[in-house]
């Protein structure tokens, strides 16, 4: 008789194992390009600011302080619950990643070519030099011993719904110190 041995990580619940094939089905859509953005003018500030709130009831308040550190005016072309996907996923790893004492700012400037560039930066642990290349691929956890929910998805759901509305993403980070997620979107 052949015996398996034990599980070393416990079975993902049923809620668990809905969000992972969730995330990958949307990913799938969107790498095909069956995923349509309906493109429209959109208040980035509101976007951000109702991520945050949403992101606040989930969590009880239990995230560090999120800073809005731009003007409320800029309109971008997009589609909205995209947006708020794009940041929810980056404001949720900025959470977890960041002490509760820690800070996390959000920041959008007009930049060349009529698009505004958006930074997420938070003050958390950071990225080691070697993981930055690879944080936006499918499946891609920085820290593997952690035994958070994340499905490795999200920054890959980013990336793609980033270049679905015409923009660019990117990551700087020094380990130890926190991160910078950038990305650009059109300005309206």
């Amino acid at each position: 008789m052949i015996r398996r041995p034990p599980r070393s990580t416990p079975k993902p619940s049923s809620a668990a194992s809905d969000v992972y094939k969730r995330q990958l089905l949307e990913l799938s859509r969107i790498e095909s390009g069956q995923e349509v953005v309906d493109i429209r003018p959109v208040n980035l500030h509101k976007v951000v600011k109702d991520t945050i709130f949403n992101l606040n009831q989930q969590s009880q308040g239990n995230i560090p302080n999120i800073e809005l550190a731009f003007d409320n005016g800029i309109i971008v072309l997009g589609q909205e619950n995209k947006l708020v996907q794009i940041f929810q996923n980056l404001l949720q790893n900025a959470s977890k990643f960041t002490p509760l004492s820690g800070e996390i700012e959000v920041n959008a400037n007009p930049v060349e070519n009529g698009h505004i560039m958006v930074s997420v930066s938070d003050s958390g642990s950071g990225i080691p030099t070697e993981h930055i290349a690879h944080v936006f691929e499918r499946f891609y956890k920085v820290d593997r011993s952690r035994r958070d929910k994340g499905t490795g998805l999200g920054l890959s759901i980013v990336k793609h719904l980033v270049q679905a509305h015409g923009g660019e993403v990117s990551v700087e980070s020094v380990e130890g110190e926190g991160s910078t997620f950038y990305f650009t979107i059109p300005n309206a």
